[in-house]
């Protein structure tokens, strides 16, 4: 489980968390699916991601974005790991590199 009260959680460690409990994840944080060690953790899970593109949205813009739960949900069918970009009026994939695995 992830700590409470506010304690400061990186985010490798809520996305192997998430991935284990086959989570959907919602976040604002469209960074994520760019910098490298999030990245590489997205890729070697099977997390389904949905993230706003837009970080300038008023908490109400975001919660209406995220209230696209019926095309949410038929996007959740597909396995990830896959990051979906969530627009004013539209789903989107968005690429993220997977981390290349060495033998």
């Amino acid at each position: 489980m992830p700590p409470k009260g506010g304690t400061r959680v990186e985010d490798t460690e809520w996305i192997e968390w998430a991935d284990r409990e086959q989570l959907v994840v919602l976040t604002e944080d469209d960074a994520i699916r760019r910098r490298p060690l999030e990245r590489a953790a997205l890729g070697e899970s099977g997390l389904r991601v949905f993230c706003l593109t837009n970080a300038n949205l008023t908490k109400a813009e975001q919660v209406a974005r995220f209230e696209r739960w019926p095309a949410i949900l038929r996007k959740c069918r597909t396995a990830g790991p896959f990051v979906g970009g969530v627009y004013a009026d539209r789903l989107k994939d968005l690429p993220f590199d997977r981390p290349c695995t060495q033998h």
